[in-house]
Order: C-alpha cells, then structure tokens, then sequence
C-alpha cells in the first residue's frame, strides 16, 4: 500500500511540475511575441510619421514622395537596425510595389491581392492591420505583416505602408525553447481569430489555417 500510495504521490507531483512547466513557458512565449510585435509596430509607425511631417496630400504627392531614392534609404535602414523585419515597403493605390527595402528600384510586383491590401483600401482604417502569413513574391519565405493605410487630403485612399516579420522569427525561438518538451509536442501562434500564424514543428500546410490544436498556444492581435 505504501509502495502504491508513493507512485501516486510521485505522479501527482511530476503532472505539477508539468503543469507549472507550460504554464511558465506560456508567459515567456506570450511576452516575447508581444515584444516582436511591438517593434515591429515602432518601425512601422516611424515610417508613417515621416509621410505626416511630409504633408502628403494626393496621390501623385504620395508617389513622388515615396518612390526617393531617399526613402529606399529609409526603408532600408529600418530593416538593418532591427533583426526581425524581413522587408519594408510603400505600397501605391494600385497594388503596385513604389519602392522597398530590397533594392532600388524596385520589380514589378502587385499585392493588391493580399488581405491587408484588400481591407485597408476598402476601410478608412488607422489601425495597423495584421495579416495572414504569405509566401513573400520577393523571396519565397513566408512572412506575415503589419500594414496602414496612406491617406490624403480627403481620406482617399491613396496606397499602404507595411513591415514583414518572417515567420522563422517565432519558429525558431519556439524549436530552441521547446525541443526538450518530448515527443509529439508542439508550440503555435494564432491570430486572434484562430488562423495560424506561424508554429514548430513548422507545417506549411497549416500556415494561415483555422481550427484548434491540442499544445502550447499563444493567441495575439
């Protein structure tokens, strides 16, 4: 009975343990996610207070403005000094790419198909939009962003402004911290309506997915 009695003991104590364990490892992934959010939004919002002292009014305005040589300096410099933006970009009313942190000038390519581009040319929003992670049309990593709508004079919509965090910024922190888990555990970032941002062991099948999953979690936005 004494024998039994201990084993049990013994399992209750380590169930505890376990629980305290992921309750901890929640905190620190939880923070960490709000603190790469958070500075990607501090670069974001730096690019935006440079339109504002700018005085853009139209669109034209905003074209000439953000398609500088001197603004691909800009977005450069923002992705230089902080690791986790993977690219910075001035988006036209078009969908068409004006200039961005890659090179100068930049390809020809359209994100009027991408769900920041689609809600904030639609909605005079000022919040920042965060949307589904996609496979990035400049180099193929998926990546998700942060977006804001550039509007003029009369709240036209006159183009976007964005930042993207590649997805390997969380998925890599999740294998270093959580591989010691065991077998079969898994870590994932949801948006706040349940579609999957990004987790590890990374799947991409179930990037941008909705539904919940048995492990750890961590839900921002």
């Amino acid at each position: 009975m004494n024998a039994v009695v201990s084993a049990y003991l013994l399992r209750e104590n380590t169930i505890k343990s376990r629980v305290n364990q992921l309750a901890n490892l929640t905190v620190i992934l939880a923070e960490h996610t709000l603190q790469t959010i958070y500075s990607a939004k501090i670069a974001l919002d730096s690019i935006e207070d440079v339109l504002r002292v700018s005085n853009i009014q139209t669109e034209q305005d905003y074209r000439k403005f953000a398609g500088q040589q001197q603004q691909f300096d800009l977005l450069q410099e923002k992705t230089k000094s902080n690791p986790i933006i993977d690219v910075a970009t001035f988006v036209g009313k078009d969908g068409e790419i004006i200039n961005f942190s890659r090179s100068y000038p930049p390809p020809k390519i359209n994100l009027a198909d991408r769900d920041y581009f689609q809600w904030l040319s639609t909605h005079d929003d000022s919040d920042a939009f965060f949307s589904l992670p996609v496979q990035n049309k400049g180099n193929g990593k998926w990546v998700f962003y942060l977006a804001k709508r550039v509007s003029g004079s009369k709240n036209q919509f006159l183009g976007v402004i964005l930042v993207g965090v590649s997805v390997e910024v969380f998925s890599n922190l999740y294998e270093r911290i959580c591989s010691s888990l065991g077998n079969g555990s898994s870590v994932t970032l949801y948006r706040k309506d349940q579609r999957l941002l990004t987790r590890w062991p990374f799947v991409d099948n179930m990037i941008g997915k909705r539904g919940v999953y048995r492990h750890q979690r961590v839900i921002f936005g």
